[in-house]
């Protein structure tokens, strides 16, 4: 196959393309929504109907409340956020319980307060990737300050019982922080009864069509929180800084389109399923991490034993075939990946692993390039 004939894209979980939704209206919203949304001159009050109404779309996409939603940069900023208003060092007792299968935002945010006296709480995965409740609820009657996990892994795609998690939490009287990054767009987000959802729920733009350098964070009524980015009192004093008009009505796009059309997730995942069964085939030793567990209908962990998992990505990518490794903000890393490694896969295995991660145009066509390929 021929890169500059044909190019086949099949890292969705790293970004996904701009949607048309998006993309048609681009020039518009450079040309005439620049003001600033905080001026009151017209330019500006025409900048802030914009953003009010992106602002609506998302929150009947999210069945959340307009004032619950806060724009930040993306998902990394969301997620800081959270975790620093519960772990910096003028909080009283700074603890927070999470899987070892977080994504290096979360992980990486923790871990900058233990030096300072924090302690992290890590709660068990079974081989499947699944959180273990059942330690999960020993280390609740510690009573740590925010439990954080994330709703769909970004490697496996394994997809996490949100609503259990949050009512053993609640019953607990302690918080949960979701990272919904991987799930928003994908799945329909669950319309859970008041007082039993999460706390606090972090997501980036681009993982479902929208721009990049967006984000969002949505807060619970109950809940406060100390602003990461104190600035100039805009967004109820919960972030400074000039509202990213571009992005955060590009967000809005996707959640109307997504509102009258929803992601074709059966198609996606008949498609997956299909590419698993006859690698299978074709590959007898390869082995699908966490395939008896709930996933992503468009991500595949695959290990081909014998492998090297970063010589096939650049293989592949010779070809016009586009696949990652796992996460695409930790690759270059030498380290296996912490996912695994948590759900006891063995280092050669992992060493072995790809990722293959389909949209809602993947075909079955692409997919049979990919297993010739492979």
């Amino acid at each position: 196959m021929d890169p500059s004939h044909q190019q086949i894209y099949l890292d969705y979980n790293a970004t996904s393309p701009l949607s048309l939704a998006v993309a048609d209206r681009l020039p518009e919203l450079a040309s005439r929504f620049f003001a600033n949304p905080s001026s009151p001159h017209p330019l500006g009050r025409g900048t802030r109907k914009m953003i009010e109404q992106a602002t609506t779309d998302l929150s009947r996409f999210l069945h959340v409340a307009p004032n619950q939603i806060i724009y930040t940069s993306g998902a990394t900023e969301s997620i800081q956020t959270v975790i620093s208003s519960f772990l910096s060092p003028d909080t009283p007792s700074r603890s927070i319980a999470l899987p070892r299968t977080e994504h290096p935002a979360v992980l990486s945010a923790a871990r900058m307060f233990e030096p300072g006296g924090a302690v992290l709480h890590w709660i068990k995965v079974g081989p499947d990737g699944l959180v273990e409740l059942d330690h999960l609820k020993e280390l609740l009657r510690q009573r740590p300050d925010l439990v954080s996990f994330c709703a769909a892994n970004n490697e496996t795609g394994v997809l996490a019982p949100v609503q259990q998690i949050c009512t053993l939490c609640h019953d607990a009287g302690v918080p949960v922080h979701v990272d919904a990054t991987q799930w928003v767009g994908r799945l329909p987000w669950p319309q859970m009864p008041d007082g039993n959802g999460p706390d606090f729920v972090s997501f980036s733009g681009h993982k479902f069509g929208a721009l990049k350098g967006c984000g969002a964070l949505i807060v619970s009524p109950r809940m406060t929180l100390n602003p990461l980015i104190p600035g100039g009192g805009q967004q109820y004093g919960a972030r400074g800084g000039t509202l990213n008009t571009t992005g955060i009505v590009s967000m809005g796009l996707v959640a109307a389109s997504l509102i009258e059309n929803p992601y074709p997730a059966d198609t996606v995942r008949n498609v997956r399923d299909t590419m698993e069964e006859q690698l299978l085939e074709k590959i007898p030793e390869a082995v699908i991490h966490a395939r008896t567990a709930p996933r992503l209908p468009n991500t595949s962990s695959v290990a081909i034993p014998g492998r090297d998992a970063e010589e096939m990505v650049h293989q592949l990518a010779r070809q016009g075939i586009s696949i990652s490794t796992g996460s695409a903000c930790s690759t270059g890393k030498l380290s296996p990946s912490h996912v695994l490694l948590a759900m006891g896969v063995p280092t050669d295995l992992i060493r072995s692993t790809i990722r293959i991660s389909l949209g809602p145009l993947s075909s079955s066509m692409e997919v049979d390039c990919l297993l010739k390929a492979l």
